[in-house]
């Protein structure tokens, strides 16, 4: 077996007759008179500690490309349902945030709520929490949030997923980078 260039494969289409079709009688014409003149590669087995690092590399370019639209889709949901958040945590990929988001995801349920069953809960989720003043600030924004009160049902369902999403994208991403870690170690 070997390999043809497939930028080779354009340019000798060109040369061979300049019209725009494309068909695979054509390219196959075109392949076939490359190999008869010689201009091919012959495939090389690469050694399997080169694919296994492909295919690592492959897979966390993957997951990567997950968890960055998970994040990014949770962002447009702050925005458009509690974008008072933001004023209560720097980052909403914290662990106060996150613990927010998974525990009250609407500023109605907050709303409804006291400082220290924030607090109660945020401790079910964080070893170390935000705290009273923390709390207040985020129940009084929530009082009064501009965010959308419509379809708050599907809004619930739509987080709970994206948050299922991201913890899986970040198991998966610490998961890969333990692999690639023993492979290194293993390989070197």
């Amino acid at each position: 077996m070997v390999l043809v260039n497939p930028h080779l494969v354009k340019k000798n289409k060109e040369n061979r007759d300049n019209t725009p079709s494309k068909s695979d009688k054509k390219d196959a014409l075109v392949i076939a008179d490359m190999v008869k003149n010689g201009y091919y590669s012959f495939t090389r087995k690469t050694p399997e500690a080169f694919e296994e690092l492909r295919v690592f590399l492959s897979n966390r370019d993957s997951v990567v490309t997950r968890l960055v639209s998970a994040k990014n889709q949770i962002h447009r949901w702050v925005d458009v349902v509690f974008p008072e958040l933001r004023q209560v945590f720097k980052s909403l990929m914290c662990t106060g945030s996150l613990a927010t988001l998974r525990l009250f995801s609407t500023p109605e349920e907050l709303s409804k709520l006291q400082p220290q069953d924030v607090i109660t809960g945020w401790k079910t989720l964080m070893k170390r929490h935000s705290g009273e003043r923390k709390a207040r600030v985020l129940i009084s924004l929530a009082c009064r949030s501009v965010g959308s009160k419509q379809a708050t049902h599907a809004y619930k369902l739509h987080l709970k997923q994206l948050l299922d999403e991201y913890d899986l994208a970040c198991q998966q991403l610490k998961t890969i980078t333990w692999m690639k870690y023993v492979f290194l170690a293993k390989n070197c």
